[in-house]
């Protein structure tokens, strides 16, 4: 019977494996201009948000290591109020130079 579990198990982890390679090497992005790269993004419906200069996920990590009292340097971050919570509010954080356009 835990003979039968572990097959299973290993089986599985083996398909995950199979399928996590497939995933990272299959590319979805495209990427037309190697000096303009989007670092982060966020998509809110609230009034209040806070953008960090980074990664959101990571950023708000720290703030909260920080608030803990332990040594960390907070990411550099703009707090962002909105009037109205009827739309959905895109924010992406990006770095790098648009090439310019041909005639400006």
């Amino acid at each position: 019977m835990k003979r039968i579990v572990i097959i299973k198990l290993a089986v599985i982890l083996v398909i995950a494996a199979f399928g996590l390679t497939l995933f990272c090497l299959w590319s979805r992005v495209r990427i037309l201009d190697g000096r303009f790269q989007i670092v982060s993004f966020a998509a809110n419906r609230s009034t209040n948000q806070t953008i960090y200069f980074g990664s959101q996920f990571g950023g708000r990590i720290r703030d909260r290591i920080a608030k803990l009292g332990l040594p960390v340097k907070p990411m550099t971050k703009a707090p962002a109020t909105l009037k109205d919570d009827s739309y959905i509010w895109l924010w992406v954080v990006y770095k790098g130079d648009l090439p310019k356009w041909p005639n400006s």
